[in-house]
């Protein structure tokens, strides 16, 4: 036989129900919201970010050395919170006038970059290694020794100052093989999605 709950019985299991009900409601919510604001305080990794600029290059052969204006762009992927890989291109000129028809050097870097933003600033580190091409016959004259190309290691240094979210001034220092050619860059960077 089945026992019928008193109506004061019945009342508090009712109570006790809605406040199990409540209180689990408002333990999902809460998860559901801190995982939202976690998920807002960071972007989607990965990232793309795209960059572009111009440096001065100071090329060193043996006792002979060149002074060239460089033009380069980059695509890299954000992996992580400091990690980062860069693919960069550059061509170079003794000929400021026309660096890209007329260039004497051009390279093909990889390079992994190692970053930390504070606010609007970002510092970095980037090493890799770079194919690097040179027309050393246009350089010092017939008899420079034709066209040489090999693969170099690369090491630099930057900072990102950004004015927007998406935005930034890069300044970069770049040294190639054993400093044989060193660059100094300034340019624009844009990260797709923003920064932080």
């Amino acid at each position: 036989m089945t026992k019928l709950l008193r109506p004061r019985n019945a009342a508090r299991a009712t109570a006790c129900a809605t406040a199990r009900t409540v209180a689990c409601t408002a333990a999902l919510v809460g998860a559901l919201g801190f995982a939202g604001t976690a998920r807002a305080a960071g972007p989607a990794l990965p990232m793309l970010y795209l960059g572009a600029g111009f440096a001065d290059s100071t090329l060193e052969l043996g006792d002979q050395e060149e002074s060239l204006g460089t033009v380069s762009a980059k695509l890299g992927v954000r992996l992580g919170r400091f990690l980062a890989l860069e693919a960069d291109l550059g061509v170079m000129s003794d000929d400021s006038d026309s660096i890209v028809s007329e260039s004497v050097v051009s390279y093909q870097a990889l390079m992994a970059r190692l970053g930390v933003a504070i606010d609007r600033t970002m510092v970095y580190a980037l090493a890799g290694q770079a194919r690097m091409e040179v027309d050393r016959d246009t350089l010092f004259g017939t008899g420079g020794g034709g066209t040489s190309s090999e693969t170099v290691n690369v090491f630099g240094a930057g900072v990102n100052l950004f004015g927007n979210e998406t935005t930034a001034l890069n300044l970069e220092f770049r040294r190639f093989d054993d400093g044989d050619l060193t660059s100094v860059h300034i340019g624009l960077q844009h990260v797709f999605g923003g920064f932080r």
